[in-house]
């Protein structure tokens, strides 16, 4: 009898912590946001083009993106024309907590001309010519390219600058083309000057998208 009456206070005194423990507060406590997906797409522009950020948010009361977009919807798309390479942050808050996913956008060069070959000095009894070659290594085509040369005498003094255009009016991405630049010297009295080893050597070009180009063809809207 004795041995039955202990088993049934056990009992008792069991049953109050299940009960607290099914009751916890703490399975009342709601989870962090859930970010669902957010991406651009596409991920990779030219400068000038524009990408869509998309993105999907449940469990939350606010959800904003930086880089001064602002407050957004918990779920939409929104288009954006970055002119660098960013990082875009999207931040989703309810009452108890937060949580953020980023994405980036990589913006590409347009044109960028370098030399791969030169400024190579070559001389004859009438004049001295530089030359060399160079590439483009950019995203669009780059047009008109030029190549200045500037001398200079030993003591850094710039004795004078000159101009050419290369070889082709148009240097494709991963083109290359050939320039070279003559300075007259029948006298040799300018390479008497010159210091080869002070020669500075500068590229410039324009540049224009595939955009452009693409947009005159395309046929026009119809009313």
């Amino acid at each position: 009898m004795k041995k039955l009456f202990f088993v049934f206070l056990s009992f008792l005194l069991i049953l109050p912590c299940c009960e607290q423990t099914a009751t916890s507060p703490d399975s009342d406590t709601p989870s962090t946001p859930n970010i669902n997906s957010f991406s651009a797409s596409p991920s990779t522009i030219k400068r000038g083009e524009d990408t869509t950020l998309s993105w999907s948010v449940s469990n939350c009361t606010r959800v904003e993106i930086d880089q001064g977009i602002g407050d957004v919807s918990f779920s939409g798309s929104k288009t954006v024309e970055p002119r660098d390479s960013t990082t875009y942050r999207l931040t989703a808050h309810n009452d108890y907590e937060y949580a953020y996913k980023e994405c980036e956008v990589e913006v590409t060069d347009g044109a960028r001309v370098v030399m791969i070959s030169g400024p190579t000095w070559k001389e004859d009894d009438w004049s001295f010519t530089y030359f060399g070659k160079v590439k483009n290594r950019g995203q669009w085509t780059a047009s008109f390219t030029k190549i200045y040369i500037s001398l200079y005498n030993k003591n850094g003094g710039l004795i004078t600058t000159d101009y050419c255009y290369c070889d082709k009016t148009e240097i494709k991405p991963g083109a290359t083309s050939n320039w070279d630049l003559r300075f007259s010297d029948s006298d040799e009295s300018l390479r008497k000057k010159v210091d080869k080893s002070k020669t500075k050597c500068e590229i410039e070009w324009s540049e224009y998208s595939w955009i452009a180009e693409l947009s005159e063809t395309l046929p026009k809207k119809k009313n």
